[in-house]
């Protein structure tokens, strides 16, 4: 800055810092920013203090940061490492969202290639289905799941990206269950007993082949009427109707 720019006019700031003035407005309301006022006109008047905060609110943004969280940070309320962690939770937040609005999407795209054809009603049921891993809620599990098979399920020992993949794999199974279905497939061919072994495989990774954990889960979803209007089932009663008699024919065969 150079002597005239000691001191700068609301305009002027907007200008320099490319925001708004109605942002800095904003910022001021909130008490992230206080200027001082010329005492001829009332207008308001920035120290070089207050453009480098105004520099420092506009940096943190393009980070991610909530104005709240940036007004703690600035004020000393919030130090730098449990800010670096704050955001880091934030942006896998927002990466987790992205991740799944972007499976929805290559879904119904790879479902197109295949028909040619998606109507309203089977587009809900993909994006649905890349709920698998948060439907039911842990509300509806405590009706059904004691406290030490609750806790037994999260001490599994399984990794976050292990989670995840345990939850894209129900995801592509229902999906491909789905089409199955949707293409009258008879539920003894080769293609359905293979998703049969693979829907069981999942359910023992999850019960850890614990009786009464197994037991717990089949009764939550025998009893899925009195749960339906606090949670989304991951799949409809076509394809739970279809993979019990892909897993009746499998244990016709001996399998099971």
């Amino acid at each position: 800055m150079h002597k005239h720019d000691d001191i700068l006019g609301i305009g002027e700031l907007a200008k320099r810092a490319k925001i708004s003035v109605r942002a800095l407005r904003h910022y001021e309301a909130i008490g992230l920013l206080l200027p001082k006022r010329n005492p001829d006109n009332n207008r308001r008047r920035y120290s070089r203090a207050e453009v480098a905060q105004v520099m420092k609110i506009t940096t943190l943004k393009k980070a991610g940061l909530d104005l709240h969280t940036i007004g703690k940070a600035l004020s000393g309320g919030v130090d730098v490492q449990t800010l670096v962690s704050m955001q880091i939770q934030q942006l896998q937040v927002q990466h987790d969202k992205t991740k799944a609005a972007l499976s929805v999407l290559q879904k119904a795209a790879r479902y197109l290639n295949d028909h040619q054809d998606l109507n309203m009603d089977l587009l809900c049921q993909i994006i649905r289905s890349t709920k698998v891993s948060q439907y039911p809620d842990e509300n509806v599990f405590k009706d059904y799941f004691d406290k030490d098979q609750i806790q037994k399920i999260k001490n599994r020992g399984t990794s976050p990206q292990e989670l995840a993949n345990y939850g894209q794999q129900w995801s592509d199974l229902i999906a491909r269950v789905q089409k199955l279905t949707d293409a009258g497939t008879p539920a003894d061919s080769d293609e359905a007993l293979q998703c049969a072994r693979e829907w069981t495989a999942l359910v023992q990774r999850f019960t850890q082949n614990d009786p009464g954990i197994t037991k717990s889960l089949t009764s939550m979803y025998a009893d899925k009427d009195a749960w339906k209007d606090r949670a989304q089932m991951p799949f409809g009663q076509a394809v739970s109707d279809y993979i019990a008699k892909a897993q009746g024919a499998l244990l016709e065969r001996g399998e099971g």
